[in-house]
């Protein structure tokens, strides 16, 4: 008898387990199909500004993209632990972040001054303020501030959670 119990207790425990682990991986898949919707809204295709709403708000399109500034193709992470990472980056005048790639899409939106995106290859691209773009993944840049006055854009980065969203090259 105390044999055919414990292979019960067995058995309910496998099945629950197994329940929290359908169920964990249920909300992986939705929190991963709510971001990449959320993230395939900005990133859809080059546009001109849209707007949207009614007299109680506005929705300005401020970036779609399918390709990246360095025109390749946007892919999303193949990861069953997505991570949405926004930064809010100040460069000062004349300064630079260094060296740099993520290992996911990252959309920047400039909100002030002039950026200056240095791709690998030497090849420089330049955004205003209200301009947006996609940075390529796995793609060494450097960001720069040309101007005199402070540098500021959001940069969003889909990546995977427990990992750095930005790798720096070391010296």
């Amino acid at each position: 008898m105390g044999r055919a119990r414990r292979q019960q207790k067995k058995s309910v425990s496998s099945v629950a387990l197994k329940q929290t682990v359908e169920e964990r991986s249920k909300w992986w898949l939705i929190t991963l199909a709510l971001a990449l919707v959320a993230f395939g809204l900005m990133v859809v295709s080059c546009k001109q500004s849209q707007k949207m709403g009614n007299d109680k708000f506005t929705a300005t399109v401020i970036g779609e993209h399918t390709k990246t500034l360095g025109n390749r193709n946007i892919e999303y992470p193949k990861s069953k632990t997505a991570e949405i990472v926004s930064h809010l980056v100040e460069i000062k005048p004349g300064g630079e972040t260094g060296r740099h790639q993520h290992p996911g899409p990252t959309f920047m939106y400039v909100l002030e001054g002039t950026l200056v995106v240095e791709l690998e290859d030497g090849t420089q691209k330049q955004y205003k303020a209200g301009e947006a773009l996609v940075e390529d993944v796995g793609v060494w840049i450097n960001n720069k501030n040309p101007g005199t006055t402070p540098t500021k854009f959001i940069g969003v980065i889909l990546s995977e959670k427990g990992k750095s969203p930005v790798v720096y090259l070391k010296n």
